[in-house]
This record gives structure tokens, sequence and C-alpha cells, in this order.
């Protein structure tokens, strides 16, 4: 990932220090197949960084993205920090957790 796309986007940042980046949070369009119908939604996702960014450090040139993780995972997920050792936990988005509500039982 090119260190310029930043620019306009959320960062997922490590609890323990606000200058270490673990990702990068967007918007985005998704969909699921439900009795043979397709619903469309909105979710966050999140791209998850092999390495953490440290915005007091010179930026990298590139940035590896280690995977990617949306706000329908319906479990939570910890991811640590690699500047400083700190975990932090992505939790399942409330999109998620609705959808778990209304479909989860049948």
């Amino acid at each position: 990932m090119d260190h310029g796309k930043f620019q306009g986007l959320k960062q997922w940042k490590c609890e323990g220090d606000p200058a270490h980046v673990l990702g990068l949070l967007r918007r985005i369009e998704s969909s699921v197949l439900v009795d043979g119908t397709i619903i469309r939604y909105h979710t966050a996702q999140l791209m998850l960084f092999k390495e953490s960014v440290n915005l007091h450090d010179a930026m990298p040139d590139e940035i590896e993205v280690a995977g990617t993780v949306e706000g329908m995972m319906l479990t939570s997920m910890k991811w640590t920090c690699t500047c400083c050792g700190k975990v932090k936990t992505w939790h399942p988005g409330e999109e998620a957790l609705l959808w778990i509500k209304m479909n989860g039982r049948r």
C-alpha cells in the first residue's frame, strides 16, 4: 500500500500510543445471499498492516497489508502493535450483531 493512501482514511490506532497506526478503516458496500435474495449493505472494512506505522518516524515507502476484516465478521479479533506490543481488539460491527439477531437462529 502506498503511504499516500493514508490521506482521507480513518486510521485504526494503537490504544497505547495514538501515533502507532495498526491499519486503516473505510466504509464499503457488500452483499450477502439470504434465501435466494441478495441483500446489499454498507459495512466497515479494516485493512490491517503487517507492521504498525509510527507516525513519529519517517513514513515507509510502502506499507504491507496483512489482510482485511469486515464489519460482518461474527467474532472479535485481537491485533498486536508491532511498535509497542499493546493489543487492540476489533469487535463485530452493529450490522453483524443485527444480522445474527435476525438470521442466526432458524
